[in-house]
């Protein structure tokens, strides 16, 4: 239980260099977390890696996304707890490219998705001029790899054999996700186990496109659900369920889902590709 932080003071607001009218810089003050500020906010973030481990750590004091990967596989990473408390305080992200990867034994908060597999925009998006417009919030890239690396193909982007287990965890947001748009799939996903430790406003698992547009119904194909035990209670604004799946789908499975929260077991958007066996129940 190694202890992994952010800074006790970092610079929280710095002038956004690219909010402009015109050839008037507006000299505007901005935190520095979060989604703006891309991976120069991340805590761990690895490109293009391949065959390592991650373990043993108490990851704190994040300012965006803690761990995040890019084009890695046989990536091994377990016995992490968490304490986010930040804009985008996600825990473990793969993100275009990653496969054969295994987390497991996953503990504690995080304010955003604990564990996520997000597979976003095609590369034709880099060379939009919407994608170059100066007035665009975004400094840096979230995925800085992506612009290089995803210029081998759409495939190279895909997110595939990813194994997710034992996750018992609180937070704002999902306990984890399985996202594609533009034409990136996510596929072969195994999430087993999965626990909500108090009451979660948001679905524990959450299947779904957005964030982009170009979704293919079975761009997110061959994911099984095992052991899902949410503790989620609808926010004011919206209905979420302990599963939720907003997406075409292809062969997504659930087997042994269990809803403690006031809020729905499951929500599908579009039944068809989904199968539920008849140990699901709400208590």
């Amino acid at each position: 239980r190694a202890a992994l932080q952010g800074p006790d003071r970092s610079r929280m607001t710095f002038e956004h260099p690219l909010c402009k009218t015109g050839n008037e810089v507006l000299k505007l003050q901005m935190e520095m977390t979060g989604d703006y500020w891309g991976w120069r906010t991340h805590l761990l973030h690895f490109a293009n890696c391949k065959g390592f481990e991650i373990s043993g750590f108490f990851i704190s004091r994040t300012s965006n996304w803690a761990i995040t990967f890019s084009f890695c596989s046989n990536v091994k990473v377990h016995d992490i707890e968490f304490d986010t408390n930040v804009k985008n305080g996600d825990g473990i992200d793969f993100r275009a490219g990653c496969h054969h990867c295994e987390v497991w034994n996953i503990s504690g908060y995080t304010s955003d998705d604990t564990v996520a597999c997000t597979a976003l925009c095609s590369i034709a998006d880099f060379d939009s001029p919407e994608a170059k417009n100066i007035n665009l919030p975004y400094i840096y890239p979230g995925e800085p790899a992506k612009i290089l690396l995803g210029r081998k193909g759409l495939r190279s982007m895909d997110i595939h054999d990813i194994k997710i287990h034992d996750i018992k965890v609180a937070g704002f947001y999902h306990g984890v996700i399985c996202l594609a748009a533009g034409g990136v799939r996510v596929y072969n996903i195994e999430i087993e186990n999965i626990e909500d430790t108090a009451e979660r406003k948001c679905s524990l698992v959450e299947i779904y496109t957005g964030y982009g547009s170009g979704y293919t119904k079975g761009d997110l194909h061959d994911i099984s659900l095992k052991n899902i035990r949410a503790n989620s209670h609808n926010r004011d604004d919206m209905v979420k369920a302990g599963v939720t799946i907003r997406a075409g789908v292809e062969n997504v499975s659930i087997q042994n889902a269990v809803q403690r929260g006031t809020a729905p077991l499951f929500n599908f958007t579009e039944p068809d590709g989904i199968t539920v066996d008849g140990t699901a129940y709400e208590i």
